[in-house]
């Protein structure tokens, strides 16, 4: 009998051992937090190539903006991209002679056939608010150029049919590349990444500035950057009211860059035309605009 009841005891304390483990374990997965894998670079590409958007684009559009916009599904309302030449070239009346006798120093090939390749686009966004519709608007530059004046550029985005700028959503990226003076190798960096502005005119448009750069440190190995290739973004989500009749709407958008060479700080100031415009513009080369129409309906488009 005693055998028995110590065989019992032991039976019974085995399987409280068990069932402690497995409520554990239990507890263990209900507690691991389960991470969606990030889409692949091809998987979210074809979505947007399917929309319009250029793969020429889509290399240099920020790999987390491009996860944001795959991610909830954004519909491409606008796609403009166009390529040109722009040089840096400073006022007739000003610097004229310290120009050609620094032109006349350089080879034929230098300076003088960059190229200007500029895009604005534009997403709808869900938005889960009956007569109100969410847009993501894009201006994006690439200035394949080694500048000899490297200050403060700007440039901005001005739009038709009153868009109100959502808070804190206007972001700056800028990044560039060129070759190490050591190696001769391709360098790269993103010197700028931040949520802000330098104006905006509610209903009319919003602007930002940077520091372009002529060379940074090389941040893989010894030496220098020296830059040849510019690339910058500017993003703002904009908000729209709509009678929500399904009808078709159209809006004006147009992005301009600003190069400054001379020494005079100018203002951004924007207008519903659209258009976008600098005091002092004698200081600066107004590169070509990017001119574009976004097409929409009176309609919202859900969040999942």
């Amino acid at each position: 009998m005693r055998m028995g009841k110590f065989f019992v005891s032991l039976l019974g304390a085995a399987l409280l051992s068990v069932s402690m483990s497995v409520v554990s374990a239990a507890e263990s997965i209900e507690l691991t937090d389960v991470t969606e894998p990030t889409p692949s670079v091809e998987t979210m590409d074809a979505y947007f190539l399917n929309q319009g958007v250029p793969q020429s684009y889509l290399d240099d559009m920020p790999e987390e903006e491009k996860i944001e916009l795959y991610e909830v599904k954004a519909v491409v309302t606008l796609v403009q991209t166009s390529t040109g030449t722009e040089d840096e070239n400073a006022s007739p009346n000003f610097l004229q002679s310290y120009n050609a006798a620094l032109n006349a120093s350089k080879s034929s090939t230098a300076n003088t056939a960059s190229t200007w390749t500029k895009s604005i686009v534009g997403y709808q966004m869900p938005y889960n608010t009956s007569g109100i519709n969410k847009f993501r608007l894009t201006f994006n530059w690439t200035w394949n150029q080694a500048p000899t004046f490297t200050l403060t550029d700007k440039f901005g985005m001005a739009w038709t049919h009153g868009l109100v700028a959502l808070d804190d959503t206007a972001k700056l990226r800028y990044t560039a590349s060129g070759t190490n003076n050591m190696y001769n190798t391709i360098c790269s960096k993103r010197l700028v990444d931040a949520t802000t502005n330098d104006g905006y005119k509610p209903g009319e448009g919003i602007g930002w500035k940077y520091d372009i750069k002529s060379s940074f440190p090389d941040p893989t190995i010894t030496g220098q950057c020296f830059v040849n290739k510019h690339v910058g973004y500017g993003q703002v989500d904009v908000l729209a009211e709509h009678p929500n009749n399904g009808a078709n709407r159209v809006t004006g958008l147009s992005g301009t860059y600003f190069h400054k060479w001379g020494g005079v700080n100018g203002t951004l100031d924007f207008n519903n035309g659209p258009g976008v415009s600098i005091s002092w513009s004698s200081q600066y080369n107004r590169f070509e605009d990017a001119i574009g129409v976004m097409h929409w309906k009176n309609s919202n488009l859900w969040e999942a």
